[in-house]
C-alpha cells in the first residue's frame, strides 16, 4: 500500500479546503467592505443634505420639497454614487422617490421603512441589480451597473429622534470588480501551487493570508479615509481623535480646531465638470497634508468642508497656520488643462476650557467660519462670544428678511413731504419697515444690508414698489409716492422694465412715482447706470438724488445725471442748527446749486420750527422730518391729509410756489 498517496490526497484535500476556505475569506471582506462603504456613503449623503436644509423635520412630514430641495438632493446624491433615492416620512410613507418625482404608494418600501423606524438600526444589503432593485425601484434596468448596495437607514433629529428613513441605491460595480480581481488573482495562484507541488501548500496558505490582510487594510482604509483628499473621513476623524486625547498627544488646553470652507466650490464643478473639481479636492487634501505637524490630523467632512485639529500654543500660532493654509491652498493648479484657483474661508477656535466637547468646539469654529464669509470670504476668523452673539442676531435677521413677504413681516410707513412756504403735502415717501415673528422692530440700516447679502433685495424692492404705487392710486392726485432704490436692484438690468410693469398694473401716473438712489450706484463701475436712469427717464418719473453731501464726486454726479429732485442728507439740518457758520454756508450753496441745476431742493430730518426757519431762509423748496410728522401707516393718511387740507384753507393757501425756476410745478 502506498501511503503517500493518503498523505497526498490529505493534502490536496486539504488544500482544496484551503483554497475554499480563503477566497470564502476573500468574499466575507468584499461582502463586508461593500456593506462599510455604501453605508458610509450613504450616511454622508443624508448628513451633508440634512445639515445644509434645516426644515427638513418639516418636509418630510408635508412632503412639500421644493425644486431646489429636490435639485441640492440630487446633486448630493450624485457625489456620493448614489443613482436611486427614496426618502420616507415618520409615518413610514414614501415622500420622495427619484425615478418618480411624484412618489405612488409602495407597499414593499413602506414596509423596509417601518421596520427601520421601529428598530432605529440601518439595514445594509449588497448584490445584483436584479436582487436588489425588484421591490423597492420599478421599471428601472440599472444600466451598466453590476453590483450595488441597498442602504436604509434613520434620518435622525438633533435630540436624536427618528424624523423620517432614507433609502439610498448606491453603484458599488468598479469597486466590487476590483476586489474580485484580487479575489481570482489569489485562487488562480494558489491553484498553480496546488498542482506543481505538495511544498505549495505551505505557501499557499502564507499568500492567501497575505492577501487576506492587504483586502482588510484597503477595507480599513474605504472605512476611515476619504478617497478624494486622502485625509480622515468623518468617522476616522472621529476614531483618530478620541485616540489621540486617551493617549494624551492631543492636549485639550492647546487644541486648534479650523474649519476650513472653499470658496464658489460650486462655480469650478459648474464651470469646469465635476472631475475638476476632484481634482481641486485632491489639491486641498494634499496641501493641508503638508501644512501639517506631526500631532495635527485633518478630515474631510462635505463635499468642499474640512476640519483641522492641530496643536498650537496661542492665536498667533493658529493665525500663522491659516495663512500658511490660505496661501498655499490658493496656488492655482492645472487638471485637465484647465488652471483652476480659488480662496478659502476659515474659521478657528482656541480656548483653553476643558469642559467644552470636540462637539462644541467645531460648533464655535464654524460660527468663526461662517463670519468669515460674511465679511466677504477669502479670510479668517477666530470665534468670539461677541461674534457668536452677532452671529445669532445676524441669523435671526437673516431668517425675518427670507421669510418676511411670505409670512407678512414687511410693511410700510409713509412720511409726508410738505411745501416750504404753506406746508402743504406733495407727497409721501414709502419707508420700509420690519417686524419680526416676536414682536421686535429690525431697524433698515440692519435689515437692508442683510437682504443685499443674501440676494433678497430684488424681490423686496419690487414688492415695495407694487405697494406704494397701489396705495398712491388711492391718495388725491397730484399726490407722489417716493421709493428708494438699493444698488442690487440696478444689478440684473431689468428695473425700469419692472417699474413699467408696476405702473401698467396699478394705473399710476408716471410722473406721481418718484425714485429715489444714493450715490454708492453712480460709483459702482460693474452698473450701467447711464443706460438704466435714461431708460426711467423715458417712462416719465422722476429722480431724485438721495442723502446728497455724504459721497465724494457729488458735484460731478449731478451735472452728469440731471436729476429733478436733490434731497439734503439730515447731517447738514443737524449742523445748522449748532451754529456751525460752515455748515450753514455749505447748506446754502448746495440749496442755491441744486436750483441753478433746475431741481427742486428737499431738506430731510427737520425735526425742530429752528431749523425750518434757517431752511426757509434759505429758499429750501420741500421739508421733511418729525417736526411735521412721524413715518406713519397708510390707514393714518386719510386724517392727515384731511388736516393738512384743512390748515391750508384756512390760511388761504393760493398753490403758488415762491420758486418759479424749471421743477417749480412739483414744490
Amino acid at each position: 500500500m502506498n501511503i503517500g498517496k493518503p498523505k497526498i490526497i490529505a493534502g490536496a484535500i486539504g488544500l482544496v479546503m484551503l483554497l475554499v476556505g480563503a477566497n470564502y475569506g476573500q468574499f466575507e471582506v468584499v461582502e463586508y467592505g461593500l456593506r462599510v462603504e455604501a453605508a458610509r456613503k450613504a450616511d454622508h449623503w443624508v448628513q451633508q443634505f440634512f445639515r445644509k436644509t434645516p426644515d427638513y423635520v418639516i418636509l418630510l412630514s408635508t412632503k412639500e420639497f421644493s425644486a431646489a430641495h429636490l435639485a441640492r438632493l440630487q446633486e448630493t446624491a450624485e457625489f456620493r454614487d448614489i443613482f436611486h433615492y427614496q426618502l420616507y416620512g415618520p409615518s413610514g410613507r414614501l415622500v420622495v422617490d427619484q425615478a418618480s418625482g411624484s412618489p405612488a404608494p409602495n407597499a414593499a418600501g413602506d414596509a423596509l421603512a417601518q421596520n427601520v423606524l421601529r428598530s432605529g438600526k440601518a439595514i445594509t444589503s449588497v448584490g445584483s441589480p436584479d436582487q436588489l432593485l425588484a421591490d423597492t425601484l420599478a421599471d428601472t434596468t440599472a444600466a451598466g451597473l453590476t453590483f450595488i448596495a441597498k442602504v436604509i437607514l434613520p434620518i435622525r433629529r438633533a435630540d436624536g429622534s427618528i424624523a423620517g428613513v432614507a433609502l439610498a441605491h448606491v453603484d458599488q460595480s468598479e469597486i466590487r470588480a476590483a476586489f474580485q480581481t484580487a479575489t481570482n488573482t489569489l485562487s488562480i495562484i494558489l491553484s498553480s501551487i496546488f498542482t506543481a507541488a505538495l511544498g505549495g501548500l505551505f505557501i499557499g496558505f502564507v499568500v492567501a493570508r497575505k492577501r487576506e490582510g492587504k483586502s482588510r487594510r484597503h477595507v480599513d482604509f474605504l472605512a476611515k479615509y476619504d478617497q478624494l483628499s486622502h485625509l480622515y473621513n468623518r468617522a476616522g476623524f472621529k476614531e483618530k481623535l478620541e485616540a489621540n486625547v486617551a493617549s494624551g498627544a492631543m492636549v485639550p488646553a492647546r487644541m486648534v480646531v479650523i474649519f476650513l470652507d472653499i470658496d464658489h466650490f460650486k462655480h469650478i464643478n459648474d464651470t469646469y465638470g465635476h472631475k475638476a473639481g476632484d481634482g481641486f479636492l485632491n489639491h486641498v487634501g494634499q496641501t493641508i497634508s503638508r501644512c501639517l505637524q506631526a500631532t495635527d490630523f485633518a478630515g474631510r467632512f462635505g463635499g468642499d468642508e474640512f476640519v483641522i485639529v492641530a496643536q498650537r500654543n496661542d492665536l498667533a500660532e493658529a493665525g500663522r497656520l491659516a495663512e500658511e493654509l490660505q496661501s498655499a491652498i490658493s496656488t492655482p493648479i492645472i487638471v485637465d488643462g484647465e488652471t483652476i484657483s480659488t480662496s478659502i474661508s476659515i474659521g478657528i477656535h482656541f480656548e483653553n476650557n476643558q469642559s467644552l466637547s470636540f462637539d462644541q468646539r467645531m460648533h464655535k469654529a464654524d460660527l468663526a467660519l461662517y463670519q468669515a464669509k460674511a465679511d466677504g470670504r477669502n479670510t479668517h476668523r477666530f470665534f468670539t462670544d461677541e461674534l457668536e452673539l452677532g452671529i445669532a442676531r445676524r441669523r435671526k435677521v437673516e431668517a425675518a428678511v427670507l421669510n418676511g413677504l411670505n409670512q407678512g413681516l414687511f410693511s410700510l410707513a409713509y412720511q409726508p413731504l410738505l411745501r416750504e412756504d404753506s406746508l402743504k403735502c406733495l407727497g409721501f415717501e414709502a419707508l420700509l419697515r420690519l417686524v419680526d415673528t416676536d414682536g421686535e422692530s429690525i431697524p433698515p440700516e440692519e435689515f437692508i444690508p442683510v437682504a443685499e447679502s443674501v440676494g433678497a433685495i430684488g424681490q423686496i424692492g419690487l414688492w415695495v414698489l407694487n405697494t406704494a404705487a397701489e396705495a398712491a392710486c388711492t391718495w388725491p392726485a397730484p399726490l407722489t409716492v417716493s421709493v428708494n432704490l438699493s444698488v442690487r436692484q440696478f444689478a440684473d438690468g431689468q428695473l425700469a422694465a419692472s417699474v413699467k410693469q408696476t405702473l401698467a398694473t396699478t394705473g399710476l401716473e408716471p410722473k406721481r412715482l418718484e425714485l429715489e438712489i444714493t450715490e454708492s450706484l453712480l460709483m459702482d463701475a460693474s452698473i450701467d447706470a447711464d443706460a438704466q436712469l435714461s431708460a426711467l427717464r423715458d417712462i416719465g418719473v422722476s429722480i431724485a438724488m438721495d442723502d446728497f453731501g455724504t459721497g465724494y464726486s457729488s458735484l460731478g454726479y449731478l451735472w452728469k445725471y440731471g436729476f429733478d429732485k436733490l434731497k439734503i442728507d439730515r447731517s447738514f439740518v443737524i449742523g445748522i442748527e449748532e451754529r456751525d457758520v460752515r455748515a450753514r454756508e455749505i447748506l446754502e450753496t448746495i440749496i442755491v446749486l441744486g436750483h441753478r441745476l433746475n431741481m427742486v431742493v428737499i431738506a430731510e430730518g427737520v425735526e425742530n420750527e429752528a431749523q425750518a426757519h434757517i431752511l426757509s431762509e434759505m429758499s429750501c423748496d420741500q421739508f421733511q422730518g418729525f417736526l411735521y410728522s412721524r413715518p406713519m401707516p397708510a390707514e393714518d393718511l386719510p386724517g392727515f391729509l384731511l388736516k393738512n387740507a384743512t390748515k391750508n384753507s384756512e390760511q388761504g393757501v393760493t398753490g403758488e410756489s415762491r420758486y418759479s425756476g424749471p421743477g417749480a410745478g412739483q414744490v
